[in-house]
């Protein structure tokens, strides 16, 4: 029988999940960036910058700026990061859309 303990591991495979779950950085409601849903669905599917990086095509510096929101994306590397994250497309575009607001002029 299992603990009584509320996250109690069963088997290994739940000990892996229980991992994955600690290490998320970020709550999904606070991904307002395309930086931080990268890097929320990289470690949602477990990856590494490296593992991402490399099925990518992608260089460690060019990866880590994306994440860090320093440099944008072009829409191929983004195409490519959403393929490999299993993620669709249009869920990082639409932050795209969405530019500065504009200044309101007084009157």
């Amino acid at each position: 029988m299992g603990s009584s303990a509320p996250y109690a591991a069963e088997g290994p495979e739940d000990v892996h999940r229980m991992q994955v779950v600690r290490r998320f950085t970020r709550p999904l409601h606070r991904c307002d960036t395309i930086g931080k849903l990268i890097v929320y669905y990289r470690e949602l599917k477990g990856w590494s910058q490296k593992q991402l990086r490399l099925a990518v095509g992608l260089s460690q510096s060019r990866l880590s700026s994306l994440e860090r929101d320093t440099r944008e994306p072009s829409f191929r590397e983004m195409d490519r990061i959403a393929f490999f994250l299993e993620q669709p497309t249009d869920r990082f575009s639409l932050l795209r859309r969405v530019g500065p607001p504009s200044p309101t002029t007084g009157a």
